[in-house]
C-alpha cells in the first residue's frame, strides 16, 4: 500500500520495515524499467554498434585503411553484442532508475531542498548530454584519426636484393634447405629460380610484344568507379573510389578487398577494445562536465567559498590540463589542448552558479540569525 506524502517531512513518519517496503517497490519498478530498456537495446544492438564504430569507419576509409574490425575470438563479437545492450539499457533506462530514486529521497527533504535537488539532478542530465554529443562528433574523431594517422606513420624498411642483408639471409636459406630437407627429391632452389626466370622472361618478352604491337599497357587496369555498377556480371571486379576498396562479383553478391596502407605497422582493431575505448572516453568527458555540478553543491551546502577558487584559478587551470591526461585514453593533440580549454570553461561557469547559491545560503542564514536576535529563544 503506497503510503500518502506529505509536503513537510516532519509530518512524513514512517517505520523502519516502511522504509524498507518503500525502498524494494522502487527498487522493482527501477529494475523493470532496466529490463524493458534492455529489451529494446537487444533488439537493436547491432544498430548501436554501426553508430558507435561510424567515426572509425569514416577515418579508416579516408585514410585508406582496410575499413574493417577484426574479432580475435569466436566468442569475441557475442560479447560485444551483449555489453553494448547492456550498456545502451543501462544509458536508456538511466533517467526512470533517477527518478525512482528520487521518489523514495524527496519524501525526507524539505520544500527548498527539493527544488535544489530538481535544479541538479536536471543540471546533471543537461551536462551529460552535452558530454556525449561533444564526445561522439568532436573528440571521438579527432582521437580516431590521430591514433590511425600515428599507427600508420610507422616507414616501410628500404632494403634492395643486392643488399648486405639480403645476401645473409640468402645464405642462411639455403643452409636452412640443406639441414631441414637433406637428400630431398623434386625441384631444388636453384631450379626452382631457374623456371621462375624463365617464367618471367617470357612474360616480359610477351608484355615487350603486346607494347610493340600497339597496347597501350602490359597488365590489367581495373576501372575506376565512385559507386558500384546497378548490374554487375559474374567475376567482375572495379576499385570502389568512394570506399577505397577492390570489389569483386561472385556468386550474387560483391566482395570487398580492402588494400593496406604503405606501412610497417597496419592496425587491426578488436571491436570490443575499440568499444571500450571510447566508453572510457565519453566517461572522461562527462566527468569533466559535471563540475559546474559539483561546484553547484558545494555552493549550496556553503562548503567552500567561491572567493577563495577565484583567488586559486591558476592552479585550477594547470590540474584541467593535468587531468585530461588521464581522462582520455589517447594522447593526441586535440584531445589534450581542446578537453581541458572545455573545462576552464565549465569551471568558469560553475563558479558563476556556485556564487549564487553561495549568496542565497548566506542571506538565509543571515536572516535566521535575526529572527532569532529579535525573538530569543525562552530557555
Amino acid at each position: 500500500m503506497a503510503v500518502r506524502r506529505a509536503k513537510d517531512p516532519d509530518q512524513y513518519v514512517m517505520s523502519f520495515g516502511d522504509h524498507i517496503e518503500e525502498l524494494r517497490r522502487h527498487l522493482i519498478l527501477a529494475l523493470l524499467g532496466m529490463a524493458v530498456a534492455l529489451c529494446v537495446t537487444m533488439w537493436y544492438s547491432r544498430t548501436i554498434v554501426a553508430f558507435i564504430y561510424a567515426p572509425l569507419y569514416t577515418a579508416q576509409r579516408m585514410l585508406h585503411l582496410p575499413a574493417h574490425t577484426f574479432s580475435q575470438s569466436t566468442i569475441g563479437p557475442l560479447t560485444l553484442y551483449l555489453g553494448v545492450a547492456f550498456k545502451g539499457a543501462l544509458i536508456l533506462s538511466g533517467p526512470w532508475i533517477l527518478y525512482q530514486m528520487w521518489l523514495f529521497i524527496s519524501s525526507g527533504l524539505y520544500e527548498a531542498e527539493r527544488k535544489a535537488a530538481t535544479f541538479l539532478v536536471g543540471l546533471s542530465v543537461l551536462m551529460t548530454s552535452l558530454a556525449l554529443l561533444l564526445t561522439y562528433y568532436v573528440f571521438l574523431p579527432a582521437t580516431v584519426v590521430f591514433m590511425l594517422m600515428f599507427t600508420t606513420s610507422y616507414p616501410l624498411p628500404h632494403t634492395s636484393n643486392n643488399s648486405s642483408l639480403a645476401n645473409v639471409i640468402r645464405m642462411m636459406a639455403k643452409m636452412n634447405e640443406r639441414t631441414l630437407l637433406p637428400g630431398a627429391e623434386g625441384v631444388t632452389t636453384q631450379t626452382a629460380n631457374q623456371a621462375a626466370n624463365q617464367a618471367g622472361n617470357q612474360a616480359g618478352t610477351s608484355a615487350a610484344t603486346h607494347a610493340a604491337s600497339g597496347g597501350s599497357n602490359a597488365g590489367m587496369v581495373l576501372p575506376l568507379l565512385d559507386h558500384d555498377p546497378p548490374n554487375p556480371v559474374e567475376g567482375q571486379i572495379w576499385f570502389n573510389t568512394d570506399s577505397n576498396e577492390i570489389h569483386v562479383f561472385e556468386d550474387g553478391r560483391v566482395l570487398m578487398l580492402s588494400p593496406t596502407a604503405p606501412s610497417m605497422v597496419v592496425p587491426l582493431i578488436d571491436p570490443k577494445v575499440y568499444l571500450d575505448e571510447v566508453t572510457l572516453l565519453a566517461l572522461g568527458v562527462v566527468i569533466v562536465f559535471h563540475v559546474p555540478v559539483v561546484m553547484c553543491v558545494l555552493g549550496m551546502t556553503g562548503m567552500i567559498n567561491p572567493a577563495t577558487l577565484r583567488k586559486k584559478r591558476k592552479i585550477v587551470i594547470f590540474g584541467c590540463f593535468v587531468a585530461s591526461v588521464f581522462l582520455t585514453p589517447s594522447q593526441d593533440i586535440f584531445s589534450n589542448v581542446a578537453l581541458p580549454l572545455v573545462a576552464w570553461g565549465l569551471f568558469e561557469l560553475g563558479l558563476v552558479l556556485m556564487g549564487r547559491f553561495y549568496r542565497k545560503r548566506m542571506q538565509r542564514i543571515a536572516r535566521e540569525e535575526a529572527e532569532e536576535a529579535a525573538h530569543p529563544s525562552e530557555d
